[in-house]
């Protein structure tokens, strides 16, 4: 049951001997699958590569790097190397990011995101081939190669990073499914109803990100609630405008004006304190293993958890495997049962 987990980390300061520690542990734990995230701290390729060279089982992939900032030939050739290094346990995770990260960081121009990844997806899919590619798209082209390496069969699965309506929809037609980061819990079924539109009867996985922090006492809980709902407000106010944009398109305006306000005249922890118990626990597991597993029971089947914890020390990547460890006890002393 437990493969159906999967876990990321808050690339937030995250160091790569956290991450060692996180992705061996559920390695070993029997996880199915670590998602190493990328926005401008570490870099996702050469860290996924690590990562697959000292783990044994889990796939491991990127979730989610960004079209704008390598060229659709890189990323294949990237899906080449990492099936040679870790044969079958390599996942692509694809994303647009937003027009902050690409244009300020990475100084490219965020244009026409949604035909890009269309491109970049049929384009990656040839290269992985190793057929002769000539490609002629509205915004890539890709003149009379082949790869000079072994072809991935079979090929590596593609995921697209997607909160919005149209994002959402298109992963489901063009993609083997979405990964899905700061997304109602409550709203899961209309996320399911987007991805399978376009042909219900072949279901396709989402994996939604969801931040967990073990707590067991009051002092614990609190610490854990003020840590999550920072990391919140950093989203919705600091992010860029599409986060705060589809919360509010999905219900939780009036909460998302608090949260503004409050981080308008003091930050991140003056937004954080302006969220609601009941909107953390949208987002958040906190608690006890038990209880975070009766949460985790109650989602739809086609969602699969993606645990995402903390890798920003060495100290804290043992705290989060720790946990790790904790969540695993539990639920092998459960009867068998669908999670």
């Amino acid at each position: 049951m437990i493969d159906r987990f999967g876990v990321t980390i808050d690339w937030r300061g995250a160091t790569v001997e956290a991450l060692t520690t996180i992705a061996l542990q559920a390695d070993h734990s029997g996880c199915g699958h670590f998602w190493v995230t990328e926005a401008w701290g570490l870099e996702a390729f050469s860290t996924v590569g690590h990562l697959l060279s000292i783990t044994k089982r889990i796939k491991i992939g990127t979730g989610v790097v960004n079209i704008f900032s390598r060229s659709a030939g890189t990323i294949g050739m990237a899906c080449a190397t990492m099936n040679q290094l870790a044969p079958g346990r390599f996942l692509l995770g694809l994303g647009t990011s937003g027009k902050g990260l690409i244009e300020s960081f990475h100084g490219v121009r965020f244009e026409k995101p949604l035909k890009r990844t269309e491109e970049y997806v049929e384009a990656i899919r040839r290269i992985q081939s190793g057929e002769p590619v000539d490609y002629d798209g509205e915004i890539l082209r890709l003149a009379k190669f082949r790869l000079f390496a072994a072809p991935v069969k079979p090929p590596v699965p593609i995921y697209i990073g997607a909160i919005g309506e149209k994002n959402l929809t298109l992963a489901g037609r063009i993609a083997d499914g979405a990964i899905i980061t700061l997304y109602p819990l409550s709203k899961l079924a209309h996320c399911l109803e987007l991805v399978n539109q376009t042909n219900p009867s072949r279901r396709k996985k989402v994996f939604v990100y969801i931040p967990l922090r073990l707590a067991s006492n009051e002092r614990e809980e609190a610490s854990a609630k003020l840590e999550i709902s920072k990391f919140i407000s950093f989203y919705v106010t600091s992010m860029g405008k599409y986060y705060a944009a589809n919360l509010a398109k999905l219900g939780f305006g009036k909460q998302l004006e608090e949260i503004k306000l409050a981080a308008g005249s003091g930050g991140s922890t003056e937004g954080a304190k302006a969220i609601s118990d009941d909107f953390l626990k949208e987002f958040a597991l906190i608690g006890r293993p038990v209880q975070i597993l009766d949460r985790l029971a109650r989602l739809p089947e086609d969602i699969y958890p993606v645990l995402a914890l903390s890798a920003a020390s060495p100290k804290e990547g043992d705290v989060s495997a720790r946990a790790l460890r904790e969540i695993s006890v539990e639920l092998g002393a459960r009867k068998p049962r669908a999670i």
